[in-house]
C-alpha cells in the first residue's frame, strides 16, 4: 500500500528533484501504490502567466510545471539480471525511464529503458536504451533487425500497433555481465541489442522517474526543440514488480 522507504528514497540520487531541462519538480505527492503496483503521475501545476516555471521556448510557448514522483534505491548493485514490468503514459510530452546511476563521481548509465512521445520524432512503438559513459567502445556488438544502433531504439515492427508500448503492459530487462562488461536489453524477454560498458563496473542505484518535457520530449518533425506542447493531462508510469 505504500513504497518502502527504507529501501527506496523519494528522489533522485543527490536528492536532486530532477535533471536536464526537465518541467517536472520530484514530489512525495506523485508516488502512490494501489492494487499492488507503483504509480508515478505527472500532474501539471496550475498555469501562472507571471511565473511560468520555464523560460518561453523560441517558438513563444511558455510551460508550466508538473509535480511528478520518482523512486531510486537505497541499496547499489552492479553486474547480474535487472526487469521491471512497466505500463507506459500515453500522453505527449512524456519521458518515463527505468536505469541504472553510478553513485560516486558520474560515470556514465545504462538506460534499460528511455520512452519518450513527442509527436514528432519518437512514436509510442519506440522503446530507447543505451550505456552512456566517458569511455570509447559503448557501441553495439549485436542488435535485432529492429534496432536503431545510431539512435539506441528498439521500433516494434509495421505489423504490430503504432501505439504498441502504450497498449499493454511490458516486462523490460537488462543483463549486465561481470565477465566481458557488456549489457543486454530484453523486450518481453527477447533480447534485441548488446552494448560495450565501460570497464569501472560502478555501484549503481535503481531508479524510476516519470520526467516530463525538455528538449527531447517536445521536438517537432522537423527536429527543433521546445517547439511542441506538452499533455497536460495527469500522465501515469506504472509499475507492477522491480527483479
Amino acid at each position: 500500500t505504500s513504497i518502502d522507504l527504507t529501501k527506496w528514497r523519494t528522489r533522485l540520487p543527490g536528492g536532486y528533484d530532477h535533471y536536464n531541462d526537465e518541467l517536472e519538480r520530484y514530489v512525495d505527492s506523485g508516488i502512490t501504490v494501489s492494487n499492488g503496483t507503483l504509480k508515478l503521475t505527472a500532474r501539471a501545476r496550475p498555469y501562472d502567466p507571471a511565473n511560468p516555471g520555464h523560460a518561453p521556448s523560441p517558438s513563444g510557448f511558455n510551460y508550466q510545471l508538473f509535480d511528478s514522483g520518482c523512486i531510486s534505491s537505497h541499496a547499489l548493485l552492479s553486474y547480474g539480471y535487472f526487469e521491471a514490468r512497466v505500463k507506459l503514459p500515453t500522453g505527449v510530452g512524456v519521458w518515463p525511464a527505468f536505469w541504472l546511476l553510478p553513485n560516486a563521481n558520474y560515470q556514465g548509465e545504462i538506460d534499460i529503458m528511455e520512452f519518450v512521445n513527442n509527436g514528432g520524432t519518437e512514436h509510442p512503438n519506440m522503446i530507447h536504451h543505451n550505456n552512456l559513459c566517458d569511455w570509447p567502445g559503448s557501441l553495439a556488438y549485436w542488435a535485432d533487425v529492429n534496432e536503431n544502433t545510431q539512435f539506441g531504439y528498439w521500433a516494434a515492427p509495421s505489423t504490430l500497433s503504432p501505439t504498441y508500448f502504450t497498449d499493454d503492459w511490458h516486462v523490460l530487462g537488462c543483463y549486465w555481465n561481470e565477465l566481458d562488461n557488456t549489457t543486454t536489453i530484453y523486450i518481453d524477454g527477447y533480447p534485441v541489442v548488446q552494448r560495450r560498458l565501460g570497464p569501472h563496473g560502478q555501484l549503481s542505484a535503481i531508479i524510476f522517474n516519470m520526467a516530463m518535457g525538455g528538449g527531447w520530449p517536445t521536438t517537432n518533425g522537423s527536429g527543433q526543440a521546445w517547439t511542441q506542447p506538452v499533455s497536460l493531462t495527469d500522465q501515469v508510469f506504472e509499475v507492477d514488480y522491480c527483479r
